[in-house]
């Protein structure tokens, strides 16, 4: 498994070397600095979260996240994929991030696109 970073693009690299999975990052606009600086906060939390614990999956459910939870947000826990250092592990949070929202983010945020 692999992670290749180029730009704005995050590619994961899951088993047979060809298949691959690739997010397209977009940047997200803030109305207030306030805001940027929360969101900038809970990525911080969140990527400590995901280096250290295991469990981040609970951590993260009971700990009041899920509520903190934006397109914007999940956009820049991944393109901090260098402090998490795991793959499979962001891949992992994006799916559940997917959950919490309710709906897969925004597709001004992100655009997937599956390579083989």
């Amino acid at each position: 498994m692999g992670l290749a970073s180029h730009g704005r693009n995050l590619a994961f690299q899951i088993g047979n070397p060809k298949p691959r999975l690739l997010i397209r990052v977009h940047y997200c606009s803030y109305k207030s600095e306030s805001k940027k600086q929360e969101d900038d906060e809970t990525v911080r939390e969140i990527c400590t979260i995901l280096k250290r614990s295991r469990e981040w999956e609970s951590v993260l459910s009971s700990s009041g996240f899920p509520k903190k939870l934006n397109p914007c947000v999940v956009r820049s826990v991944l393109q901090q994929h260098h402090q998490v250092g795991d793959p499979e592990r962001l891949l992992s949070f994006f799916d559940w991030s997917g959950a919490q929202l309710g709906v897969l983010p925004n597709l001004h945020s992100f655009s997937i696109s599956c390579f083989v």
